[in-house]
């Protein structure tokens, strides 16, 4: 039986969404500069599937109008109460009663948050603990912003291919989620690159994605 009481536990949670030490904004700029590098190292799989591939102004402004509706969504996006919340997510039968309470008490801890951020830009001070708590990316970003997307014609294939990279990113099996949710997104890069080289000049992970095609080039953003 937990010592705490569930204001504590509550408060402890809201602490925890908070500290996340990268926001979405800087998540988005990390993700507009890994896909436009990738597109620009010619990569059959990646930029092969855009039909403006040969234009890479219109590529760069599609990848970033898919970050800006993102943005735009968090920034205006709305929750559910936590009572809401709760009924409209059961329980899952193979959910623990301990995961079931944690589902909500980070939920409830994310409404409060909110509240308190009323009035400023979400994207600027909520990050990937905040998104995981809520389920926002598949219940509301993604489908609004895909919906603008669409309305402002951009390439279809490069918003699958963004969005899709960025829900990927919320997933810690995810091969760069930690370049996406990084704080530097040069020194991670060049990390990454260093440790895959050293680990195929070492015969280590011969048949594994080590020298990955679809490393981008470092593309400076401020």
């Amino acid at each position: 039986m937990s010592s705490f009481s569930a204001e504590e536990i509550l408060t402890e949670k809201v602490k925890y969404l908070m500290e996340d030490d990268v926001y979405l904004d800087t998540a988005l700029k990390n993700l507009i500069a890994k896909v436009f590098g990738i597109y620009s190292t010619q990569d059959s799989t990646v930029g092969g599937s855009f039909s403006n591939n040969n234009d890479a102004q219109a590529v760069y402004r599609d990848i970033m109008s898919c970050a800006r509706f993102i943005l735009r969504a968090f920034n205006s996006h709305s929750l559910l109460s936590y009572e809401e919340w709760a009924e409209a997510n059961p329980q899952d039968e193979d959910n623990t009663a301990d995961a079931r309470f944690d589902d909500l008490i980070n939920y409830k801890a994310a409404v409060f948050l909110k509240g308190k951020l009323e009035g400023k830009k979400y994207s600027q001070s909520l990050g990937r603990r905040y998104l995981l708590a809520t389920g926002l990316w598949k219940s509301q970003l993604l489908p609004v912003a895909q919906l603008a997307a669409a309305a402002s014609n951009v390439e279809e294939n490069i918003f699958i291919y963004f969005s899709t990279e960025f829900g990927l990113s919320l997933q810690d099996s995810f091969v760069d989620a930690d370049l996406v949710w990084s704080s530097d997104f040069q020194k991670t890069l060049k990390e990454k690159q260093m440790k895959r080289l050293q680990a195929q000049s070492s015969g280590v992970g011969a048949n594994m994605d080590i020298a990955r095609k679809d490393d981008p080039q470092i593309v400076t953003h401020e």
